[in-house]
C-alpha cells in the first residue's frame, strides 16, 4: 500500500498504536519482526480446510477502502497471497466474528447503518424481544448475499448481520423472535437447509431494490419531518420516512 499511495493519503497504524515507517521488504518477512508490530489471530481449519489467520489494525486515509483494495498493485498482492481486506466494525482485539444472515427491505446505499440498526432495535422493542442481554451486540454491514443455482450465481445487496461469535446466540435469538411473523431476518444457514426459501428471499430483496425510489425533501427540519410523518405515510406508495 505504501508503494501505491503517498503517506499524505494513507498511513498504517500497528497494534502498538504507532505509525508504520516502511523498512525494507525483507524485514517484514521475518515473523518475529512482524509480531512486534501486529497481533495475528488464528481459527484452526476443520475437515481438511486450511486455518484462517486474521490481523486487525487501523489505517488513517483519505481514500475509500474500495479505492485502496482495487489499486492494481494492492489487488495483485492480495490475490497472489490469497488474502482479503475488509472494513472491521469492532475493536482491534475483537476479531472472532460471525455473519449470521441478512435483513430484508433495507437498501444499504440509501439507509444509513445507524438508522437501520435503530429501526431493527425499535422493532425488537415493539415485539417485546429486546431484553437486557447481548441481543443488540451486532453490526449491520453492507454485503452481497447470493445463491448458486445450476452453476449460476444469483446475488443481491443487503445489510448483513455481523457479531462476535460469543454474542451470536443472543443476537440470533432476538432477531428470530423479532421477525418471526415477517421472516425479514434471513439466516445464511438457510442456503443449505432450504435453498428454495433462501432464493425467494433474494428475489424479494432484489424486487425491493428495483422498485425503491428515494425522494429527498429540502428545507424541512428533523422535528418538522417527525410531525409530518403520519401524514406522509397516508399517501399511497410511501412506505418509509428516514
Amino acid at each position: 500500500m505504501y508503494s501505491s499511495f503517498s503517506e499524505d493519503d494513507l498511513q498504517i497504524i500497528n497494534n502498538r498504536n504507532k505509525r508504520i515507517q516502511l523498512p525494507t521488504y525483507t524485514k517484514w518477512t521475518d515473523e518475529k519482526y512482524y509480531k512486534k508490530h501486529f497481533d495475528t489471530y488464528t481459527i484452526p481449519g476443520k475437515g481438511g480446510r486450511p486455518s484462517r489467520h486474521f490481523v486487525v489494525h487501523r489505517i488513517r486515509t483519505t481514500l475509500s477502502l474500495s479505492t485502496i483494495r482495487n489499486e492494481r498493485h494492492v489487488l495483485q498482492a492480495l490475490q497472489e497471497n490469497d488474502v482479503f481486506m475488509k472494513r472491521h466494525y469492532f475493536q482491534e482485539d475483537e476479531w472472532n466474528t460471525v455473519n449470521l444472515g441478512f435483513m430484508l427491505y433495507f437498501d444499504p446505499s440509501k439507509h444509513p447503518r445507524d438508522d437501520a440498526k435503530e429501526r431493527v432495535l425499535n422493532m425488537a422493542l415493539e415485539e417485546g424481544c429486546y431484553g437486557d442481554e447481548k441481543g443488540d451486540k451486532f453490526q449491520l454491514v453492507p454485503g452481497t448475499p447470493y445463491l448458486y443455482v445450476s452453476g449460476r450465481r444469483f446475488p443481491t445487496q443487503a445489510y448483513t448481520v455481523v457479531c462476535l461469535r460469543g454474542h451470536a446466540s443472543d443476537v440470533d435469538t432476538m432477531l428470530k423472535d423479532t421477525y418471526r411473523k415477517t421472516s425479514h431476518y434471513v439466516k445464511f444457514r438457510l442456503q443449505n437447509k432450504n435453498a428454495q426459501a433462501f432464493g425467494r428471499a433474494l428475489q424479494a430483496q432484489n424486487h425491493y431494490l428495483a422498485t425503491l425510489r428515494t425522494i429527498p425533501i429540502v428545507g424541512l427540519s428533523t422535528e418538522m419531518m417527525q410531525d409530518l410523518e403520519d401524514k406522509f405515510l397516508t399517501i399511497e406508495g410511501i412506505g418509509d420516512i428516514a
